[in-house]
């Protein structure tokens, strides 16, 4: 489109200052639509000195890493970013520098429950005067998430519908983690049928745009897992969970929880299918990443 042609003319012309402008303000329009290969090869084109000194490229970078489930990278950029001077909002409209950290946190959890909850709060007061749809979506999806791990459902769910609401129809990625979102709450609401709907719908989402290589859209196959599981058709979410679990363990992730909730819900499948020692095994792998992310 309009933005990519002048990042790479900038960068070929090596007018790399307004080459970092034009990533630091439309990052999010390639990150929600799955073009992650493309704002990583611009990010290299940057000399790194120029990387290294500007908070917004800087928090660009984190976000690239939280993408991709590098923890350690990413509270490397984010401790980089928060020492680098910037007055008020970042090019992409984000409130500032600690709101955007606050939002990586939230999203990712790699702090573990707590820190999400309390990254989640904390970026939902930055960006109070926010009125950006996909800002609010952001909000929302940090709110739901840390509410669903930290076992408050109503809110999970009602955090997922808020944030659908307002991600717009090219959001690909953000669509998906809404509805893997919804469909988690409607499992343990005991309401499989729409939970299996959403995760279906999810990954339609997924083979339409070609997302199925990105690590989020494994969300949606750990939803329809779970809802098959709760719907006590075992065999199909046997298969389902072997499936997905079997890409997640490959796979960084932006967020490490989606892979514990698959092993407990496998674990709980063969259990009951009699496979006491296989179920023993998941869950013990489930708890070494629980408390890995405390």
């Amino acid at each position: 489109g309009m933005f990519e042609s002048a990042i790479r003319h900038a960068i070929a012309g090596e007018d790399y200052v307004r080459a970092g402008a034009l990533i630091s303000r439309h990052w999010f329009r390639y990150a929600s639509t799955g073009q992650l290969a493309s704002l990583e090869r611009w990010l290299d084109a940057l000399p790194a000195d120029l990387v290294d000194h500007d908070a917004p490229l800087a928090m660009v970078r984190a976000r690239m890493c939280a993408l991709h489930g590098q923890a350690e990278e990413t509270e490397c950029w984010l401790a980089l970013a928060r020492s680098i001077p910037h007055e008020g909002r970042l090019p992409d409209g984000s409130a500032s520098v600690e709101s955007e950290a606050a939002c990586i946190e939230a999203l990712s959890g790699f702090g573990g429950v707590k820190s999400m909850v309390d990254a989640a709060t904390r970026f939902a007061g930055l960006e109070s005067g926010q009125h950006a749809p996909w800002r609010k979506a952001l909000v929302k999806m940090g709110l739901g998430h840390s509410a669903y791990l930290s076992g408050d459902i109503p809110m999970a769910r009602s955090s997922a519908e808020e944030a659908l609401a307002v991600i717009s129809a090219d959001q690909h990625l953000w669509r998906i983690g809404a509805l893997y979102l919804l469909s988690l709450a409607a499992t343990d609401e005991g309401h499989p049928e729409e939970a299996e709907s959403l995760a279906r719908k999810a990954l339609s989402l997924a083979d339409r745009f070609g997302l199925r290589g990105m690590p989020q859209a494994t969300w949606a196959s750990v939803a329809l897992g779970l809802a098959l599981a709760e719907g006590d058709r075992l065999n199909e979410a046997r298969e389902v969970l072997e499936g997905v679990l079997s890409e997640r363990r490959e796979v960084p992730d932006l967020s490490p929880w989606p892979t514990p909730l698959a092993l407990l819900a496998l674990a709980r499948v063969r259990s009951a299918c009699g496979d006491r020692v296989g179920a023993r095994k998941l869950l013990d792998e489930a708890r070494e990443i629980i408390q890995a992310y405390p």
